[in-house]
């Protein structure tokens, strides 16, 4: 398993489909379960159009 370089120091930011794909947000998704047990998970987005 190689370590994910998408996090940074407050949040996760790469593009959808290209560096973030659906094998890596499951793994965050399995890794916030696991070490933080949270009761919910807020999920949010950028608009920003990047070129």
């Amino acid at each position: 398993m190689s370590k994910l370089t998408c996090s940074k120091a407050c949040d996760i930011r790469e593009q959808l489909g290209i560096e973030l794909n659906t094998d890596i947000a499951q793994r965050i998704g399995s890794a916030l379960d696991q070490f933080l047990n949270p009761k919910s998970i807020t999920i949010g987005d950028d608009v920003h159009i990047n070129e």
